[in-house]
């Protein structure tokens, strides 16, 4: 019987709904790996994890966290980010009350985008060292990676090829460059019976 539980956001879904993808195909995979920054809306619980190894020279640094709704990186010199307000335009130098523009009290578009970058905090947990291959390294994803019924998520093939199930709503978000709202990087479900 095909596997039907979700690698990213461990819901079983039926067979219309997911996919086997390797690794290499799940569009934008790197959003969950466990060692970038947390933020309150993702933390990246740990204790469910797939570790990858690759080549040490192939891997890469962790991609900044997604920012939540609302928020929108500049392009300032700082790196600044912050609410952008996109119902405000441009200034056109008219007025369309007819008052003075010189009393005007609200804050410039300028210092509306520079308010401070939400919170983040430490990861968890880092990429490891293999100790029988020095050349390698284990970077952790929020996935899980179970290769047993009854919630199976990760089929090998038999010349090794690694195939993760993955959900229509799960590829549409990652795709989107967001995390998938049950994704295990945001929650917590504790340990999942077999």
């Amino acid at each position: 019987m095909p596997s039907r539980v979700c690698a990213v956001c461990s819901e079983c879904k039926s067979a219309s709904e997911v996919r086997a993808l390797q690794f290499s195909e799940i569009a934008g995979v790197e959003q969950l790996r466990a060692d970038m920054r947390r933020t309150a809306a993702v933390p990246r619980c740990t204790h469910v994890l797939y570790w990858r190894r690759v080549n040490r020279r192939d891997c890469k640094n962790p991609p900044d966290p997604v920012l939540p709704r609302g928020y929108k990186a500049g392009g300032g010199q700082s790196g600044n980010v912050g609410v952008v307000d996109t119902s405000a335009g441009e200034d056109s130098g008219e007025t369309s009350s007819g008052l003075d523009d010189s009393t005007d009290d609200r804050p410039s578009r300028r210092q509306r985008c520079d308010i401070d970058r939400p919170p983040t905090y430490a990861p968890r947990v880092g990429v490891r060292l293999c100790d029988d291959d020095p050349v390698a390294v284990e970077v952790p994803y929020c996935m899980r990676a179970e290769t047993v019924l009854p919630n199976r998520t990760m089929n090998v093939s038999a010349d090794g090829v690694e195939r993760f199930t993955v959900c229509s709503e799960c590829i549409q978000a990652l795709q989107g460059g967001r995390i998938p709202d049950g994704a295990l990087a945001r929650l917590d479900p504790g340990d999942v019976p077999l």
